[in-house]
């Protein structure tokens, strides 16, 4: 692992990256204090489908479902104000 400046390294900040995407890596230093590592990004993981995420929210909302008896539900639709534009009072009062 090679050592920059803080200066250098900012100085020279494209090349440092061209350099950590074949892999290499830095530790910038400042007045001889290593401050940081530049090191190459992990690769992201694999991405979840629009399918499975869709899915997942649907589970998800049986879950709560199930959870909660139908009064209840009402009881918070009611006082949610849902399908209003307007903030609910339950809301305003938080303000």
């Amino acid at each position: 692992m090679r050592t920059i400046g803080a200066s250098d390294a900012k100085n020279h900040f494209s090349k440092l990256l061209e350099e950590v995407e074949k892999g290499g890596e830095f530790v910038i230093t400042r007045h001889g204090k290593p401050i940081a590592r530049l090191i190459p990004a992990e690769p992201a993981g694999p991405r979840r489908s629009v399918d499975d995420v869709i899915a997942t929210i649907r589970r998800f909302r049986r879950q709560i479902k199930s959870r909660a008896s139908a009064e209840e539900i009402a009881a918070w639709k009611s006082r949610a104000n849902i399908g209003s534009s307007a903030p609910s009072a339950s809301l305003r009062s938080l303000r």
